[in-house]
């Protein structure tokens, strides 16, 4: 194979490698359920919201895991079908996590497991 012809095919297979290789992930819109509960993650938003679905005395809680450990709580203490939102200050393309709970005598309890998205 002639000199050209080695510098082409090179360059061919980095321009490959470059329009295939993947680029940072986004964090999603994340929807996350337990009883009597409902976590949702708005990405575009930037909206943690928590749902009470259920008659039971018990508080609705959506709670965000930051990339250092921080939780954040939002609670929906207003009875069956109430929802309670907050909009979070977080950078992009980082990895979050979120999930749903019931608040008991005040008490966190109930809760599902995280559901997160990678960076």
């Amino acid at each position: 194979m002639n000199r050209s012809l080695k510098v082409a095919a090179t360059m061919l297979a980095g321009i490959a490698a470059l329009t295939v290789a993947p680029g940072p992930a986004h964090a999603a819109n994340l929807t996350v359920n337990t009883t009597g509960a409902r976590a949702y993650w708005n990405d575009a938003a930037n909206n943690l919201t928590a749902t009470d679905t259920a008659p039971d005395g018990d508080a609705a809680v959506a709670q965000l895991r930051r990339p250092n450990g921080d939780i954040v709580t939002v609670v929906a203490s207003g009875g069956s079908g109430t929802s309670a939102t907050s909009t979070i200050s977080i950078a992009e393309d980082v990895s979050i996590a979120v999930r749903a709970c019931r608040r008991s005598s005040g008490a966190i309890t109930g809760c599902s497991s995280w559901v997160g998205t990678a960076s």
